[in-house]
């Protein structure tokens, strides 16, 4: 089954902030990749074999595979991208340029 954690996502003047729950899982358990200008993040929280005749009578903890993507802005700095994990909760901070890059330019014609 699919699921999705749940996610925050601040910006402060010098960088943005993605704070993830991936409460169950360590480190080794996920991904993050970044791809043009899409970060993505993902993962698997594996259900515990359970081989005794217990009877579940409510089941709101999901399993399986996630997957979270993220479109980055050109202010991005993806040189200095840093990800803990802590607690179960995953904080990626995304810095942002010094500059931010020209979105326009006129060029002169010679």
């Amino acid at each position: 089954s699919k699921w999705m954690p749940a996610t925050d996502i601040k910006e402060t003047d010098k960088s943005y902030i993605i704070k993830a729950d991936i409460a169950g899982l360590t480190k080794k358990d996920i991904q993050i990749k970044i791809v043009d200008q899409l970060l993505t993040i993902s993962g698997e929280r594996k259900e515990g074999v359970d081989e005794s005749d217990d009877y579940f009578h409510y089941r709101e903890r999901l399993t399986g595979s996630f997957n979270r993507s993220f479109n980055l802005p050109d202010t991005v700095n993806q040189d200095k991208i840093s990800a803990n994990f802590n607690n179960g909760t995953l904080i990626i901070k995304l810095e942002k340029n010094a500059e931010i890059p020209l979105k326009e330019k006129s060029i002169k014609i010679n």
